[in-house]
C-alpha cells in the first residue's frame, strides 16, 4: 500500500485520529475541476461529523434530529455548489469553513423560528363555532 493510500484510509475528521490533509486538498482541486466523485467523497467525509457537531450546538428546545441532519445536508450541498470560491489556506480550513456555514444556517433557522407565531393550545374548547 502506498503512503498516499495509507494516509487516505486514516482520515478522521474532528481530530479523532490521523488526518489526511493532502487528500482533502487534492479532493478540493478535483472537485473544482468538475470531478463529481471527488465532490461526493468530500460530502461523505464531512456529513456525519458535522451532523454530530451541529446537534450539540442547538438549544434543547430546537433539537429535532431529522431537522438537524437535513439542515447540515442542505448546507453542505449549497456550500459545495460554490467550492470554486473556497480557498484552503491552512490545515483544517475546509472543516472550519463548513462548521461556520452550518453555524450560520443554524442561526438563521433560530431567527426564522423566533419570528413565527406560537401555536395556540385549543384544548378545552368544545369544537363548536358560534356566531354573534
Amino acid at each position: 500500500m502506498s503512503p498516499d493510500q495509507t494516509a487516505r484510509e486514516s482520515f478522521r475528521p474532528e481530530g479523532s485520529g490521523v488526518v489526511d490533509l493532502e487528500s482533502t486538498f487534492h479532493l478540493i482541486e478535483r472537485a473544482r475541476a468538475g470531478d463529481r466523485e471527488a465532490l461526493e467523497r468530500l460530502f461523505a467525509r464531512y456529513l456525519k461529523p458535522l451532523q454530530r457537531w451541529a446537534s450539540g450546538r442547538l438549544p434543547k428546545w430546537a433539537r429535532d434530529l431529522a431537522d438537524t441532519d437535513d439542515l447540515v445536508q442542505d448546507t453542505l450541498v449549497q456550500t459545495f455548489k460554490r467550492i470554486e470560491v473556497f480557498e484552503p489556506r491552512r490545515v483544517g480550513a475546509l472543516q472550519a469553513y463548513l462548521r461556520q456555514a452550518v453555524l450560520n444556517r443554524i442561526r438563521n433557522e433560530l431567527r426564522r423560528t423566533g419570528r413565527q407565531p406560537h401555536a395556540t393550545d385549543l384544548d378545552g374548547l368544545d369544537g363548536t363555532i358560534r356566531f354573534g
